[in-house]
């Protein structure tokens, strides 16, 4: 992995224990060989006891950014805390990504992809989700937050596994 990348992560989880009360679980490096849910290659970024991968150059509609998740052992990104969204956002190449959250079941019922419950942490961007296309199903994240999107937009995308 890129030493800036791990560089930054680790200063920005300093600033961040710096500003709060509790100690954050997490930490970056490379993934450990055997302790993956899928091909450890596929995700070279380790925070905490999730491995991500971040598509940066393709982009695609929710569903297919979904299907590329799970074809690689994953899911889109089920945000958990502030701060790993903040983590997130901060190596992301792109504006927006699409993380797992959809309103697909159930209008205006945002759930995770990955849990089928509500995603633990959600930050939307003021006036969102306001579905102004009267077809914005999807959640893609940006630095403001999250926002409802029509799910046939083309976006960059966050998956992640679990380790065992």
């Amino acid at each position: 992995m890129n030493v800036k990348i791990v560089v930054l992560l680790i200063s920005m989880q300093l600033g961040h224990f710096a500003m709060s009360h509790e100690t954050p679980n997490l930490f970056a490096q490379k993934n450990e060989l055997g302790k993956c849910v899928s091909s450890c290659g596929d995700f070279p970024i380790k925070i905490g006891s999730k491995l991500y991968y971040i598509e940066t150059k393709l982009k695609e509609n929710w569903f297919s950014a979904a299907e590329s998740c799970r074809r690689w052992g994953g899911y889109l990104l089920n945000i958990e805390s502030a701060t790993e969204i903040e983590l997130i956002v901060s190596i992301t190449n792109s504006d927006r990504f699409w993380v797992s959250a959809n309103c697909l079941a159930q209008n205006r019922n945002f759930i995770s992809i990955a849990t089928g419950v509500a995603m633990p942490y959600s930050s939307w961007q003021p006036g969102q989700p306001d579905n102004l296309a009267g077809n914005e199903y999807c959640v893609q994240a940006a630095k403001a937050g999250l926002s409802d999107e029509p799910c046939e937009t083309r976006l960059n995308y966050v998956c992640q596994a679990n380790i065992l």
